[in-house]
């Protein structure tokens, strides 16, 4: 935390932690990042949205171990061409006030999915996503 005066008034800022790095974009791949989401997305309201799109298979919210929503998502779709189609028509989208970023992922989904339920206990489900 650092403290500042801005006239008269003592004002708290919270610093982040900075990356040395910025990551690599990954190759294009049937899967999309959403990141910058906002907090009170759910996966039925993205997944609606979502099936816009061509071949999308499923979608999948992060989540931290204590159910908390992470801000970003993964969707996965049946060829690299829709994907990147999706992915192109999704960069500049606006949600709530915040421009979210899209990215390729790293991971095919099914090892996103091994990831995914090696990080998270218990966390629930909706009733109507796609497997």
């Amino acid at each position: 935390y650092q403290r500042r005066v801005h006239g008269g008034t003592q004002v708290q800022i919270r610093l982040g932690k900075q990356r040395k790095v910025r990551a690599e974009e990954a190759n294009p791949s049937c899967g999309i990042g959403l990141f910058n989401l906002p907090f009170s997305l759910t996966e039925e309201s993205l997944q609606a949205f979502l099936h816009q799109f061509p071949g999308l298979q499923n979608v999948r919210l992060v989540y931290r171990k204590t159910g908390e929503f992470r801000g970003f998502a993964f969707a996965y779709f049946d060829t690299v061409e829709h994907a990147s189609a999706a992915k192109e028509m999704l960069e500049g989208l606006t949600l709530g006030h915040q421009t979210v970023d899209v990215k390729f992922a790293a991971f095919p989904s099914e090892v996103a999915l091994q990831l995914h339920r090696a990080s998270v206990s218990e966390v629930p489900q909706s009733s109507n996503s796609s497997q």
